[in-house]
């Protein structure tokens, strides 16, 4: 380890680190984290490297904590700022102070695996067209529990580009920035550093003209996620003063960037810029404000930024009462910078007729086979080319302005990613009766936990940032009800949501509309997913410490109110696994499900009529602590064994036969046990309360050596 002296002056200059590969920590009150960070770092199955650490004037315990972690390393080296100079400052002192052929930044809160170094510098010596070398993301949260993977992004081009081709492609296709902290081959950094806003964004665009990058694909990068927030916002860190963001600076980077790019020819300058520029507009509103006045300068036609701010989606399954209502409201908007794609589902009436009537160029008509809403959905998705997707059923009736006003909030609040209003809900037999929603605002709230309690978000109307389908997926397809409850749950990991004060559609209720149904198994499923998603104290943060047992018991809550009593048994089951649960609420559940409470796991004993061996293996179960399991027993006829069978719970139903032992062994009747999966009993033997419990905890663990199991077909 190398303790270089505090800088507190532009004049002094500490040690050069020369060396093939360096690694930079510009970090500032990194306490709860730097430690973790930078044993990931010393723990690279590749250790020929070196680290500058570059404090930032931090007010907390990172200076001892660096000290102590990187004390008798030699390729660590510490400095530490006077005051905080900015981030953006910070970085360009990590790079002007160090010499490499290779060089990373990397977050004082963020971790790289093991193997990324010896894997990133293959690539690279692999191909010395590559600009940089980046991995998958895990996201964890503050404690370090994982909440998340991602791809990393999209970066990579299958054909090969122009500079200027690949440096607005990557631009379009940005959503997180990553990979500006992973491995960059370092004579492609030659672009000045300037403190401005979302500075990263330019820098990456500008590497990507330089040359491709590549992806390996395992989750290298170990993003931490602050799901509370932090105390400072992107603008003071970036400057080191609280400002709010001036996308004019980032604008001028932008230029600055491409007019100096030693790899894009004069020739493609000019349109790259205004490409960009335009990208802007639409993105901030920078230059116009208003959309429908874009400058005759960029007025071009057949251009990859010719794509729509908005695509409009409307799902269409069989709505010809309805069809040309909805079309009509979407394109009377006065507002001309959107595409309208109707997603038909294989409609059997005169719905596509309906639609194909219409004579106007911003409308795209997709034809699919009929595989419900979610696959709609789906449809409309792949075929979107803007920036937002706004849904628009096909029964419904976007007011007045919607598209204007969703504008207006969205550059007002650049950070939001899906952006709602109210409802006015009214009766298709009686139009004049209707009921007005109001939603929360939730911008810069954590939604996760209100979610797990019911869907709190509007579908119709809601304009939701496309990168959010890229990175989370589609619509689950198996929800015929409800994917837009399901796919706001999955969003709600890292998405951030704001209200618009405004009433953006007029919804339909009619006894053909999928809200119409009592039924709440597909709000049941929801929960159940989010519970398998989201750690405990992400959905209950209001209870200290929360256990899984407990978060088990308020999903119970949750289940019951919504009438899915299988389904609430069944997480019952799982709040008794590490304790007893309440046995006679389990058994009012179960009794309520009926069939539609499937087991876990089904015991099956196989008896030979000894009434005194079933009477203690039956004792033996019912004392067992994991109780998501069922019993059968079959054994020859005795009233008594009956009597004995009948006294315990939760044995299900008693077989009885006539044949032998072997036959019966061959012909065991597996199509009528419930459970997923069969666990023999033998009656002979004894069975500790914590049997069950360890069986299921092992198969859970994805263990394939669990004793006494066969798999139901």
């Amino acid at each position: 380890m190398k303790i270089d002296r505090l800088v507190t002056g532009k004049s002094f200059i500490p040690m050069e680190i020369n060396h093939p590969l360096v690694i930079c920590l510009p970090i500032y009150n990194e306490g709860p984290y730097i430690e973790d960070t930078l044993l990931s770092v010393k723990n690279q199955t590749c250790g020929d490297f070196r680290v500058l650490i570059a404090d930032n004037a931090s007010t907390d315990d990172t200076e001892s904590i660096c000290r102590r972690v990187i004390a008798g390393d030699d390729r660590f080296h510490y400095v530490r700022h006077g005051s905080n100079i900015g981030a953006a400052a910070n970085f360009k002192y990590c790079f002007e102070h160090t010499e490499s052929e290779f060089f990373m930044w990397l977050g004082g809160h963020d971790q790289i695996s093991p193997n990324f170094l010896q894997e990133a510098l293959a690539r690279m010596r692999a191909d010395s067209t590559i600009s940089l070398v980046y991995g998958r993301t895990r996201w964890i949260d503050e404690e370090g529990k994982v909440v998340g993977e991602y791809n990393g992004g999209d970066y990579v081009f299958d054909a090969p580009m122009t500079a200027a081709n690949r440096y607005f492609g990557l631009l379009k296709r940005l959503d997180r920035c990553e990979a500006v902290n992973q491995l960059i081959r370092r004579k492609y950094i030659d672009l000045a550093f300037r403190p401005i806003f979302s500075g990263d964004v330019v820098f990456l665009c500008h590497l990507a003209a330089h040359g491709p990058f590549s992806r390996i694909e395992k989750a290298h990068y170990i993003r931490r996620e602050f799901l509370r927030g932090r105390s400072s916002t992107a603008m003071e860190r970036v400057t080191g003063k609280a400002e709010a963001p001036r996308y004019h600076e980032m604008a001028a980077y932008f230029v600055e960037s491409i007019c100096g790019h030693a790899a894009i020819p004069g020739g493609a300058r000019n349109g790259l810029i205004q490409d960009v520029l335009l990208w802007m507009d639409r993105k901030y509103s920078i230059f116009s404000g208003n959309q429908q006045n874009l400058p005759a300068l960029v007025a071009r036609q057949g251009k990859s930024w010719d794509a729509p701010f908005f695509s409009v989606v409307m799902p269409v399954y069989n709505r010809e009462a309805y069809l040309e209502e909805a079309m009509r409201s979407v394109l009377s908007q006065g507002f001309d910078d959107f595409e309208l794609i109707i997603s038909d589902d294989g409609s059997t009436d005169k719905s596509l007729q309906i639609a194909e009537s219409f004579d106007d160029p911003r409308i795209r008509i997709l034809h699919g086979h009929h595989g419900g809403g979610a696959s709609a959905r789906n449809r409309g998705l792949a075929a979107a080319r803007g920036e937002f997707i706004v849904w628009i059923d096909s029964d419904d009736i976007q007011e007045s302005g919607a598209l204007a006003t969703l504008r207006k909030a969205i550059h007002d609040t650049p950070d939001a990613d899906v952006f709602y209003g109210d409802l006015i809900a009214f009766d298709d037999g009686d139009p004049a009766k209707t009921a007005r929603t109001n939603y929360p605002d939730y911008f810069n709230q954590d939604i996760v936990p209100g979610l797990f309690r019911g869907n709190m978000l509007p579908n119709p109307g809601t304009a939701v940032r496309k990168a959010l389908y890229d990175q989370y997926g589609d619509y689950d397809v198996s929800f015929r009800r409800c994917h837009d409850y399901q796919i706001w749950t999955r969003l709600a990991e890292t998405a951030r949501f704001k209200k618009v004060d405004a009433f953006l559609c007029r919804w339909r209720q009619h006894g053909g509309s999928l809200s119409s149904t009592t039924s709440k198994f597909f709000e049941g499923r929801v929960v159940m997913d989010m519970f398998d998603r989201y750690p405990a104290s992400r959905l209950f943060p209001d209870i200290p410490d929360c256990s899984t047992e407990i978060a088990a018991l308020k999903a119970v809550d949750v289940l019951e109110s919504l009438q899915e009593f299988g389904p609430a048994a069944r997480m019952m089951c799982r709040a008794g696994i590490n304790g007893l649960p309440d046995v006679a609420r389990l058994k009012e559940l179960m009794s309520k499900a009926g069939s539609s409470f499937v087991p876990s796991l089904t015991c099956l004993i196989i008896s030979k009529g000894n009434i005194e061996n079933l009477s203690r293996v039956l004792s033996d179960l019912e004392k067992q602590i994991f109780h998501d399991f069922n019993v059968y027993v079959i054994a020859p006829y005795d009233a008594r064994m009956e009597e004995e069978a009948l006294r315990v719970w939760p044995v299900v139903e008693t077989i009885f036969h006539t044949g032998s032992d072997a036959a019966l062994q061959q012909d065991v009747p597996v199509g009528l046990l419930s459970g997923a999966l069969i666990v023999w009993i033998d009656e002979s033997q004894r069975y500790p309360e914590d049997y069950l419990k360890n069986i299921y905890t092992d198969l859970e663990a994805g263990s394939r050596h669990a004793a006494h199991i066969g798999y139901v077909q």
